[in-house]
């Protein structure tokens, strides 16, 4: 029988080092994971209930008011000003915003001021 020598014996006891961390590695890896995946789904619940509590606040809360104009025109109007309601459909320019109406060089009228 042969004997091992000294070098032998260091290399079978680094091997099995190296065995030990790559299955506590492999471990972590395992536990990383897991915790990614309730992390992820937390963010995913969170994003839900913030989507269910936006519509509620939206329901709840004024209907924002949309700006409409004459392609022909300078001012702007809420959608309710008769002035607005007398635009033909086809010649009117819908808003979703003041600043939208006002960037495209249009004026208020004293309904939307």
């Amino acid at each position: 029988m042969k004997e091992i020598t000294q070098v032998e014996n260091n290399t079978i006891f680094s091997f099995g080092l190296v065995r030990e961390d790559v299955i506590r590695l492999q471990n972590n890896i395992l536990y990383l994971r897991k915790t990614q995946n309730s992390i992820v789904k937390a963010i995913n619940d969170l994003k839900s209930e913030n989507l269910e509590l936006q519509g509620k606040i939206k329901k709840l809360g004024k209907k924002e008011k949309t700006y409409v104009s004459s392609k022909a025109g300078k001012k702007f109007h809420i959608q309710e000003c008769p002035f607005a309601q007398r635009i033909k459909p086809s010649n009117k320019i819908i808003f979703d915003n003041k600043l939208d109406a006002m960037s495209e060089s249009f004026t208020a009228c004293e309904c939307a001021a």
